[in-house]
């Protein structure tokens, strides 16, 4: 014989199934790069995302361990590979200390938002000494990479890099100075940044 459920008690197994059911999972390409967030605020909790393709047995880590939660838990995941899915795991360790595993959730890595390479100067507009940023996404070895500042008239002016780069962000100071050996005259200046990966071309903007 079935019993029927009180509302009072029903409303318990509700509640219940409430408290455990996972968040969503959020996914962004701020600068083309992924970013992984699980909805809510957790704050004062420790979290670390974990990240493994469908086939494999093993997780890795993409963050440090117990990374310190000031609202919203997220990672970003510059390896990862457009078109590809890939199942995140949220392990938290919540202010109470007690413990809650958030996932696996299968993502798709968007072909069309994440972008394989990146290139920034910065600032733009500016004037001598300057960031350069270059990036180059998935996973393995380094790759041929060449990364120049050409005029408008299609000029090569400034070599900022030109061999092997590593995969992930590669961030180094650039004095301003073109190939020449002068500070590189005020106008406009586009960053043309080539690999195996593809190409990208960024307007700069330099300054008096």
């Amino acid at each position: 014989m079935t019993r029927a459920l009180t509302p009072t008690f029903a409303a318990l197994i509700l509640a219940a199934g409430l408290s455990v059911a996972d968040p969503e999972v959020e996914v962004s390409y701020p600068s083309g790069v992924p970013r992984i967030e699980i909805a809510g605020s957790y704050p004062r909790s420790t979290y670390t995302v974990w990240r493994r393709l469908p086939a494999d047995p093993l997780d890795v880590p993409l963050t440090h361990r117990d990374v310190l939660c000031l609202g919203p838990c997220f990672a970003f995941d510059p390896a990862a590979e457009p078109g590809q899915t890939y199942l995140y795991r949220f392990d938290l360790v919540l202010d109470d200390g007690s413990r809650v595993t958030f996932g696996p959730y299968a993502v798709t890595i968007s072909s069309t938002l994440a972008a394989r390479v990146r290139a920034r100067l910065s600032p733009s507009p500016g004037a001598g000494a300057a960031r350069v940023e270059l990036f180059l996404g998935g996973e393995g070895g380094p790759l041929e990479a060449d990364a120049r500042l050409f005029d408008l008239q299609g000029r090569a002016v400034a070599t900022l890099h030109r061999g092997p780069l590593a995969r992930g962000l590669t961030a180094f100071a650039w004095d301003g100075r073109g190939d020449r050996g002068g500070m590189l005259a005020a106008g406009l200046y586009l960053l043309r940044f080539s690999s195996p990966l593809g190409t990208t071309v960024t307007r700069v903007l330099r300054t008096r």
